[in-house]
């Protein structure tokens, strides 16, 4: 339950206006007090996140929301980080309260979740207070939306509501680790660079990741440091199926692994099962054609910045002396994905911490700018004169 990282999570947004009951539903679903519940407009002012395992679905992440009519001072800012948040939602939950009419905020945010495919589940909030549902279930069957009618206080509702969650909503599915790969039978070994970046007494999430899904897929895998490979290398009895690094170890390990041995990275194989490889390789021409003069480099985690950061400090300085002239880079980090100014081009990380959702929601609006995107793998490759050996295992998935 706790252990499995948001990423891999269904996400459940839970919506509607101000007052109507939200948070005081999802600390229902939970039966813990997750979210400050009370009669004041506007108690949640930001997005609060729970993660629980629904005992017969899966482990799901909760979006408790602001309402989505709030109209206070601060109510833009709210909404504005609300139409983000949406971005990775899987399905949503509903809320209108009894006796009230549908207003347009709620069409609006129904549509909205209707047209990018997100499963509703619409619940009329607030039973016990009595009131006309009439037009309000109307809304909801017109819609095809399934609903139910809840007092948000009691456990019995929140336990209906969980069974229609397992009958309308889609799992999260994760595809296989190894997904998409073009690789044969033997052992696959994983290198991890120790370097100043690297977290004391563990590995970061695609490592990790990584060895689990080789061994659910029923392979063995040997995890070295870039320091060791050779000699691993020399261990094994046969070449080994895939060699995995990270992509700023290229330099280190291009010429010890054999070029009849498949290597790729973590970024780019994390592009391949959550983003569209397809599309950042196109991407890479934008910079090979060398006129690029503004970068923006996105991150989806928040970490501090050392002397060895791939996206602040290597990536600038690898394209400064690929490309031979300077280019101006902009940022964004975590879940604030925006660029200010127009870029020529954009370079992804992998997207280990975002959801498949998100990550194509970002590609839909760099690509619907018209804006060429590639990725953090790609890139370090082509600077090490090997992007077509690294992106090779994928030939049967994208056609390279």
């Amino acid at each position: 339950m706790f252990e499995t990282p948001k990423a891999s999570r269904t996400v459940i947004a839970i919506l509607g206006r101000v007052n109507s009951g939200k948070s005081t539903l999802m600390n229902a679903i939970c039966d813990q007090d997750v979210s400050i519940t009370s009669s004041v407009p506007g108690t949640t002012t930001d997005i609060v996140e729970k993660s629980v395992e629904l005992c017969g679905f899966g482990p799901v992440l909760f979006l408790d929301t602001p309402g989505d009519d709030d109209r206070s001072v601060l109510g833009a800012r709210r909404l504005k980080k609300l139409a983000h948040a949406l971005e990775r939602v899987d399905a949503a939950i509903y809320l209108i309260p009894s006796g009230s009419y549908p207003i347009m905020e709620d069409e609006e945010y129904i549509v909205y979740l209707m047209s990018r495919n997100i499963p509703v589940i619409g619940v009329i909030s607030f039973k016990d207070i009595g009131g006309d549902t009439s037009f309000t279930k109307k809304f909801f069957a017109d819609r095809e939306i399934p609903f139910l009618e809840v007092n948000s206080f009691e456990k019995a509702d929140a336990g209906d509501l969980i069974k229609l969650i397992i009958r309308h909503f889609p799992k999260h599915e994760t595809p296989s680790i190894l997904s998409g790969l073009d690789i044969g039978e033997g052992v696959i070994v994983t290198v991890v660079p120790v370097d100043s970046e690297a977290p004391a007494g563990r590995l970061i999430l695609p490592q990790s990741q990584f060895i689990r899904g080789v061994l659910d897929a029923g392979r063995s895998v040997l995890a070295v440091r870039d320091k060791e490979l050779r000699e691993a290398l020399k261990s094994l009895r046969e070449p080994p199926a895939l060699v995995i690094t990270d992509s700023q170890a290229y330099g280190e390990i291009r010429d010890i692994v054999p070029e009849e041995v498949p290597l790729t990275s973590f970024s780019i194989l994390y592009a391949s099962i959550k983003g569209d490889l397809g599309t950042f390789i196109s991407g890479m021409k934008a910079l090979e054609r060398g006129d690029v003069k503004n970068v923006h480099i996105a991150e989806a985690c928040s970490h501090n910045v050392t002397h060895e950061d791939i996206g602040r400090v290597k990536i600038p300085k690898f394209l400064k002396e690929k490309l031979g002239h300077k280019i101006a880079v902009t940022y964004s980090t975590g879940r604030d994905f925006s660029y200010q100014v127009r870029p020529d081009v954009v370079i992804h990380c992998g997207g280990c911490m975002l959801t498949k959702r998100e990550m194509f929601s970002r590609l839909e609006k760099i690509c619907g700018d018209g804006i060429p995107v590639t990725n953090f793998g790609l890139v370090i490759a082509w600077y090490f004169g090997i992007l077509e050996r690294v992106v090779s295992p994928y030939k049967k998935a994208v056609g390279v």
